[in-house]
């Protein structure tokens, strides 16, 4: 099945994958917002679901596709509580494909395995993803794009451990500091960019409404500039 191959399907509920597939392309489900599961016959060696249809290699160490229209069940307490619908990536997942989460539409959070090294570019696009999210301490590889256009998430916190990346505003930042990935769209007031600074995500201030005022090294006014065109209501730039 080749990448791209059926990109924007929005007729498709359903996709059956027969034995004789051996590889999936990148993309190759984008923007299938009706889907609801995969099937994987069998008797496929390469490919394979889990209980909910979501689409993984045979190994499920990499999560290839999740349904956009997929909604699992709530999760209920005791005491009658209905909390959001999440998807728990299992545990020994360790790559998550590019775009595979992108478009979904029917799942407030997914929960991250702490076995997960890379998420692929635009992994989590577009997406309904709502509240927190929460990135473990052996992520060492994101992809551009992850978290680009998703107007209800939250903040995003990552585990004191993790030596690759650092939650900053809210938003994710490489440790070092110079690559800025998202600023969360809660953040309010005064934004000082580090003067390490090399690289601005595309959509890294999609979201922000609220800024005031960010301040950031004159060498770096250009690209900081561009990348604010992107907010709803822009702020104020100041040389420091």
């Amino acid at each position: 099945i080749k990448s791209d191959a059926y990109r924007n399907g929005t007729d498709l509920r359903t996709i059956s994958i027969p034995a004789s597939v051996t590889k999936i392309g990148a993309y190759a489900f984008a923007g299938c917002v009706g889907l609801q599961r995969f099937f994987v016959d069998p008797g496929n060696r390469h490919f394979c679901t889990d209980e909910l249809g979501v689409l993984y290699n045979k190994e499920m160490t990499e999560l290839i596709a999740y349904p956009a229209a997929l909604q699992p069940k709530p999760e209920e307490d005791a005491d009658g509580t209905v909390w959001e619908q999440y998807y728990d990536i299992p545990e020994g997942v360790i790559r998550i494909a590019p775009g595979a989460c992108i478009g979904s539409r029917k799942v407030a959070e997914f929960i991250l395995p702490d076995s997960l090294i890379e998420i692929g570019d635009y992994a989590f696009a577009a997406s309904e993803i709502q509240g927190d999210f929460c990135i473990g301490k052996n992520v060492s590889c994101i992809g551009e794009g992850v978290f680009d256009l998703c107007p209800y998430m939250g903040p995003i916190y990552v585990d004191k451990d993790n030596q690759s990346f650092c939650s900053v505003w809210g938003g994710l930042s490489t440790k070092d500091e110079t690559r800025l990935i998202r600023i969360s769209e809660g953040q309010s007031g005064e934004l000082r960019i580090s003067q390490n600074l090399k690289t601005i995500d595309d959509g890294a201030f999609a979201d922000c409404a609220e800024l005031e005022e960010v301040i950031c090294p004159k060498a770096l006014v250009p690209r900081v500039r561009k990348a604010l065109k992107q907010c709803a209501k822009q702020p104020k730039l100041t040389e420091c």
